[in-house]
């Protein structure tokens, strides 16, 4: 009987936790006119003791939804976690024939347990961003506080 216990309660503990995790509903993918998102969240660089974060950022792949013909210019804009009302802003330029993009964050500072951040790339046929095609916005959700002095 005993030895049946000692399994069932960690299992319980799994389970809540899973249920736990699963009561907060996470962003969709989110479809434009020009995307469609194929993945977004959080990325961690960890240390080789596998638990010290070493870098963390944003990470976005998005996938044309048609043929990219000509060079897209891309101006995304991060809500700072560090700083609320504050944006992180990143610049890239997308080749025709792309099929996949990534966009990636500069190092965040921190992240908080159960935020959702909503993530705006502009689309743009030139480089100097004066003739705007479209918006492409994702929710990305924190499932941990994570900042750059913790431990997981």
């Amino acid at each position: 009987m005993r030895h049946r216990l000692r399994f069932r309660f960690p299992l319980l503990i799994f389970t809540l936790l899973l249920l736990g995790a699963c009561a907060s509903p996470l962003p969709k993918p989110v479809d434009s006119p020009w995307f469609r998102t194929a993945a977004g969240g959080f990325m961690m660089d960890l240390a080789d003791d596998r638990l010290t974060v070493r870098d963390l950022y944003y990470h976005l792949v998005l996938e044309p939804v048609k043929p990219l013909t000509h060079p897209l210019y891309l101006h995304t804009r991060f809500p700072d976690p560090a700083s609320p009302g504050r944006e992180i802003l990143v610049d890239q330029r997308v080749a025709a024939g792309a099929t996949q993009v990534v966009i990636r964050s500069p190092r965040l500072k921190r992240i908080e347990r159960g935020a959702t951040y909503r993530v705006r790339v502009e689309i743009f046929a030139d480089a100097g961003h004066n003739r705007q095609l479209g918006v492409h916005e994702q929710a990305v959700y924190a499932g941990a506080d994570v900042d750059d002095k913790v431990h997981l």
